[in-house]
């Protein structure tokens, strides 16, 4: 596509989410506002591409004004203890009640002073030592997020830190979002013919000098464009059906999909692309959009400063300017999109890896069978076999650890249906 051939508009000219002023010579201020490029649009030609879900990926919050009591700090490092010695293969788990929620309780801590972590399927807690400042991070899980929508979860993490810690405040003020990341998926076949011109994307990038532009992909096509750095603002655009079947097996993603009414065959599961800006804090704190309330009303400026300051355009055949080039289509999409109406949370998915992972140990069952009778005698002799399953029941139960061995694998596959 050329821009001599695309239908142009105007976008609005000014961001109002408090972005520095940066042509004016004005002095910083963080409650300034910014005239954006006067860049103009690439409206998507019919068909180009079809909107198929919106909506929160990642978003991640820290409250500052947690207070831990001397009660509950003991009766955490009590199941954190419970969890290190819970399983020999140091996968161990135990069980934690918060309010209304049950978590699970790694062995260990983490980086920067985290002294507990706790997780479910839909979001994980890291609590820092009560003497710190800022001892509580909340991340809200991918699955989760699709699965009920920001709003649900938040309001489950705040009534149940509510309930089973201390607050000083109640008002969002002990509050600030420390990672957002915002995305769009498309069905856009077009796009991936595109991609499938590599060494041309990069040529089409226009962002400041400094920024970093990142491709990734195979000699016959790209799968990802990366633009911008994970600590301040990054927009990335990549191949979400190739990402579900080959990595990330989020294959409720395809539900979601569906449910909002586009139908997939199953040799036909391929062309939908994600375009994600994502706001590190530090990003934020800049633009003094700590609070996550004040992110979230934020949300159409961000993506719009997003989108036009890290953007990808349609080369001109009359204009060398690259900094005049306008807005790619599907840019411009994801653009467009930005205040549409929120979409329904998909609902709680049940992903049938349970049944997956039977399947997995049965097989895994059979080879050690096989193999144990293969050394007993040689060959596989069915008596031997049969011998050894009559017995398999009186072996678990002479293991004095057994029941707590049960125990130990029921908490670590409590969440194992759950969406990940």
């Amino acid at each position: 596509m050329t821009a001599s051939s695309a239908d142009w508009r105007d976008p609005p000219t000014r961001l109002t989410g408090g972005v520095w002023r940066t042509t004016s010579g004005e002095i910083p201020q963080k409650r300034a506002t910014r005239t954006i490029p006067k860049i103009r649009v690439t409206v998507p030609p019919k068909n180009y591409c079809t909107l198929l879900a919106h909506g929160w990926d990642t978003f991640a919050e820290t409250l500052t004004d947690l207070r831990i009591s001397v009660e509950m700090e003991a009766d955490l490092d009590r199941a954190k203890a419970e969890a290190d010695k819970s399983d020999e293969r140091g996968a161990g788990l135990a069980a934690v009640q918060l309010g209304a929620e049950t978590l699970q309780i790694a062995p260990h801590g983490g980086r920067h002073g985290v002294k507990w972590i706790l997780a479910n399927d839909d979001f994980r807690i890291d609590l820092r030592s009560p003497r710190m400042a800022w001892n509580c991070t909340v991340r809200y899980s991918a699955a989760g997020l699709w699965e009920h929508g920001l709003e649900a979860l938040r309001g489950r993490v705040h009534r149940m830190v509510a309930a089973a810690f201390n607050r000083t405040n109640s008002d969002g003020v002990g509050e600030v979002c420390s990672s957002a990341h915002y995305a769009f998926d498309f069905y856009s076949p077009a796009f991936t013919e595109e991609m499938g011109r590599p060494g041309e994307l990069r040529r089409q990038v226009v962002a400041h000098q400094e920024t970093d532009i990142a491709v990734v992909g195979t000699s016959a096509r790209e799968q990802t464009l990366t633009i911008g750095k994970k600590t301040g603002l990054q927009v990335q655009v990549y191949d979400k059906t190739t990402e579900i079947t080959e990595v990330s097996g989020k294959g409720w993603m395809r539900d979601m999909w569906q449910r909002n009414g586009f139908e997939f065959s199953d040799d036909e599961f391929a062309d939908v692309w994600r375009v994600e800006c994502r706001w590190s804090g530090e990003y934020l704190k800049n633009r003094n959009l700590q609070i996550p309330a004040t992110v979230i009303r934020g949300l159409p400026q961000l993506v719009t400063e997003a989108l036009f300051t890290h953007r990808l355009a349609v080369p001109s055949a009359s204009d060398s300017n690259r900094r005049r080039w306008p807005l790619h289509p599907l840019w411009t999409a994801a653009y467009l999109a930005r205040e549409a109406p929120d979409m329904l949370p998909l609902g709680r998915v049940i992903t049938g890896r349970r049944d997956a992972m039977l399947d997995r140990a049965t097989a895994q069952i059979v080879g050690a069978v096989r193999s144990y009778a293969v050394l007993r005698r040689g060959e596989c002799n069915m008596m031997d076999v049969n011998k050894l399953g009559s017995q398999l029941d009186e072996l678990m139960r002479d293991d004095p650890k057994h029941e707590d061995k049960v125990k130990k694998a029921a908490e670590r596959y409590r969440f194992v249906d759950e969406a990940s």
